[in-house]
């Protein structure tokens, strides 16, 4: 079976124990994940809404197996957060924060924290946000940060790191601004 239609953010697992691949088609309608081991299709989400963009941002923790995705629906800033994306049933949860002022606009996973995940947002009104531990539930809550440069200005469109979790390389969409960014702590 194929993914048609507009394409969309996809992802490959990375940390070398998994087989698999996951497309996305438009909003949160379509999300599907290929077993290159055993040819299985297995759906991740399948609904008719219109939460997050047309081509909606996505970030996956190949670590946890756990997918992040803009869950946006007009002033209503939303992450959502899907894990079992291997087997049994699927769960899907939402995650925010008031610290979460505008919709994300770019998802990065932590590849140096490999017992939780420390998901990095950019937003579309030029914040960058950490939330560590964004799988965690309470007592020990995720912990929201905002880490903004203060000369950001713009939409985030990309968040990347260096050796470190700390050493971060942000780039923004806007007219006439300085784009690229670099942070060592």
């Amino acid at each position: 079976e194929r993914q048609g239609g507009d394409g969309a953010y996809s992802f490959f697992d990375q940390d070398g124990t998994d087989q698999y691949c996951i497309a996305n088609y438009v909003y949160n309608r379509s999300i599907r994940l290929y077993n290159f081991a055993n040819g299985s299709i297995r759906t991740i989400s399948n609904e008719n809404t219109s939460n997050g963009d047309f081509i909606n941002q996505e970030a996956l923790d190949s670590n946890l197996d756990i997918l992040y995705s803009n869950y946006s629906s007009g002033s209503n800033y939303v992450i959502r957060m899907y894990e079992n994306l291997k087997t049994g049933v699927v769960t899907r949860k939402n995650i925010s924060n008031t610290i979460m002022n505008a919709e994300p606009n770019a998802l990065t996973v932590s590849p140096y924290t490999t017992d939780q995940s420390n998901l990095f947002v950019g937003l579309k009104n030029g914040k960058v946000i950490k939330i560590a531990g964004a799988t965690n539930t309470f007592p020990d809550a995720p912990v929201w940060t905002d880490i903004t440069g203060s000369d950001f200005v713009g939409t985030i469109s990309d968040i990347e790191f260096g050796e470190n979790e700390n050493e971060l390389l942000v780039t923004m969409q806007n007219y006439g601004v300085q784009n690229i960014w670099y942070s060592n702590d």
